[in-house]
């Protein structure tokens, strides 16, 4: 069975996943390879005298820098593989400080607050004279929106569950008391006051969509997502309509849920200062803050804001939290008016099921670890916009970062996406089995201008990665200077690595575009170049996914120019190290480009390529390795399997990335 056929999206069976209310405990395994030589960059926690004991860590943070025998690899002009610059962490100390501890519990009973915003005021009063406070929270749901801004103390603030697993702060309100629709046998209907509308496409003419906007409305029944329906006359059985012209919600439950009985919850928290977007959390323009064991979840927020927004911020540290099950963006971690996000470690978080990404944003100097974003974009999906934005994780102004055993998978678009300015960053153990689109892309990142024999790129490297049954493995473009090593790419449908770009504009040709975002990304387009795949495994084990090891193009679809073919220099720099090809037929099938992008066979392609050393063909060796590849998606039951989306075409991959 074709990965095409064994994943894809369907969001009408996404929805009828069952969703625990508990955070799923299982973690990504580490790929293959020793762990002891890249030691834990956090520091070690500390506890008060009656707080919980938090997660045990390493004494002090150390940057992982990798040792001279970790190195592997050549670029074509740098007699060794530079391993990018480490993140610049500081020690939170959260060890040996002492904390005033402040309790909250639903109900609030005895010394205790019974809402996590009010203790966030109290604490910050002990914060702003340099005090260290504690808010340990017991088990419960939260209906709240938090707010922490302008908090720029140098005391720190701990919020953490009094246990893991029992704290939910959601973006949901209970409803009951269903009135039963005359002359509509099994509907319901209740009074609906909010006006949530369409969020309009914020990308139009680049991403398509269905319909003329996006909604932003989530029903769960006894935790399992319904779906949602956009005319009345759609609805069947386990569908909602939310009618805002005649202020209700019309819900027609399925097989399992009674309207009576079953907790039915729907997403409506506004924002706390202006009703706009439900964000659960927003830290803004603050320092020194430690999230533990926290899941947030239905949150009503828009296409692309977060559930939880970190903006402008530096230290801060988010350990075992989950944000799921929310309607736009589960994490986003950004700068904001010039004021960088920095010092940033996010540790064993989730950040799965969300409508259109599971995280994004930019950051300084930060560590990604033990990260999953998987089954994201199941929205998007039902809205057929599976491009341009949406994805498991999207990323982009990234300096000095490490993303480390982090998944992406089973995402209805790519899985990861660096999108711009990625400088320094080295992801290591990344798996992305199962995506619609890519199982990782890379955009517009350019790193150093002018390589020559004394310079050593190192603006990106993957090391240790597994990119199976997607559409296309790795994804470079409008891209230079990245580095693959040591990694397993097999059996995505399309394409095992895709090279493509695009030519300068010139500089009237960017006056024309009105913002300077826009301009400024535009500037960068260009022909990727020096691109290093080192000890590598690139495999097709069934000549029925895949016709391509490669694939070239250009936007324009234009490949001759002034210069002659405008991709000779991408050829020119692809260098390929120790790379093992597997294919049932061997190197004699037509599985590489020419510069047009037409199939042809090994041999061919080795005349007009830059750097081939070491390449061999369907080693015993490398079989046995391909058997620890994790494959074949296991989604929770009802995922994915009544309806299959339809192969992405060329056509918009073009245009869409």
């Amino acid at each position: 069975m074709s990965s095409r056929t064994l994943y894809p999206f369907l969001v009408l069976s996404l929805l009828l996943v069952a969703c625990a209310p508990k955070t799923d405990s299982t973690r990504t395994t580490p790929p293959s390879g020793d762990q002891t030589n890249l030691p834990s960059l956090e520091g070690s926690a500390a506890k008060s005298e009656d707080a919980p004991a938090p997660t045990p860590t390493p004494e002090a943070e150390t940057a992982p820098v990798p040792t001279p025998s970790e190195r592997t690899g050549l670029f074509p002009f740098a007699p060794e593989l530079a391993f990018p610059e480490a993140p610049r962490l500081q020690d939170l100390g959260e060890a040996g400080r002492e904390f005033t501890e402040l309790r909250v519990s639903p109900d609030g009973f005895g010394n205790r607050y019974s809402s996590i915003q009010e203790a966030i005021g109290v604490a910050r009063k002990g914060l702003n004279q340099g005090k260290s406070v504690r808010i340990v929270i017991e088990p419960g749901t939260y209906r709240e929106t938090l707010d922490i801004a302008d908090l720029k103390s140098e005391g720190l603030l701990v919020i953490e569950a009094a246990k893991p697993d029992t704290v939910i702060i959601s973006g949901g309100d209970l409803f009951s008391q269903w009135r039963r629709r005359s002359g509509h046998s099994g509907q319901y209907e209740h009074a609906w006051p909010h006006k949530f509308g369409y969020e309009p496409n914020p990308w139009p003419g680049l991403m398509p969509m269905k319909t003329e906007g996006f909604r932003r409305e989530l029903l769960f029944a006894d935790a399992r997502p319904q779906i949602q329906v956009y005319e009345e006359a759609d609805l069947r059985e386990g569908t909602y309509f939310v009618d805002e012209a005649k202020e209700r919600v019309i819900f027609y439950p399925g097989k399992g849920v009674s309207i009576d009985r079953s907790e039915i919850e729907i997403s409506v928290r506004p924002e706390v200062k202006n009703g706009a977007h439900s964000k659960l959390l927003r830290i803004f323009k603050s320092q020194n803050i430690i999230l533990r064991n926290l899941r947030f979840q239905y949150g009503s927020t828009a296409a692309f804001a977060g559930a939880v927004q970190i903006l402008g911020s530096s230290g801060i540290r988010v350990e075992n939290c989950a944000m799921v099950w929310n309607s736009g963006v589960g994490l986003l971690v950004n700068d904001f008016h010039g004021e960088q996000a920095s010092n940033i470690v996010i540790r064993d978080v989730q950040t799965d099921y969300n409508g259109f990404m599971g995280l994004t944003g930019g950051f300084e100097d930060g560590l990604l670890e033990r990260h999953t974003a998987n089954f994201n974009n199941w929205r998007g999906m039902q809205y057929g916009a599976t491009g341009w934005a949406p994805c498991g994780w999207k990323l982009s102004h990234l300096k000095r970062v490490i993303i480390r055993y982090c998944e992406a998978s089973g995402n209805g678009a790519s899985g990861g996406w660096f999108d711009d300015e990625i400088e320094d960053v080295l992801v290591d153990g990344f798996i992305a089995v199962g995506n619609f689109r890519s199982g990782l892309s890379v955009e517009g990142t350019v790193g150093p201008s002018d390589l020559t024999e004394n310079t050593t790129p190192g603006t990106l490297v993957i090391r240790r990665a597994q990119l199976a049954e997607n559409t296309t493995g790795l994804n470079l473009f409008d891209s230079r200077n990245v580095a693959l090593v040591d990694s397993i790419i097999v059996n995505n449908s399309q394409s095992q690595i895709r090279l493509s770009g695009s030519t300068r504009l010139s500089d009237e040709e960017l006056a024309t575009f009105k913002t300077d975002w826009r301009r400024r990304r535009l500037s960068k387009r260009q022909i990727p170049e020096n691109l290093t795949i080192s000890d590598t495994i690139i495999a097709i084990t069934d000549a029925k996914l895949s016709d391509r090891f490669f694939k070239f193009g250009m936007r324009e679809g234009a490949y001759v120019g002034e210069q002659g073919y405008r991709l000779q220099s991408m050829a020119d720099s692809l260098s390929l190290n120790n790379v093992t090809f597997i294919h049932p037929d061997a190197k004699t099938a037509p599985l590489f480009p020419t510069l047009n992008d037409s199939a042809t066979d090994f041999a061919t392609f080795e005349t007009f390529v830059g750097n081939l050393h070491g390449t061999e063909w369907n080693t015993d060796s490398a079989r046995e390795q391909l058997q620890a590849v994790k494959t074949g998606i296991r989604y929770p039951s009802g995922f994915g399997e009544a309806e299959h989306a339809k192969p992405v075409s060329d056509e918009v991959d073009a245009l869409e990335l």
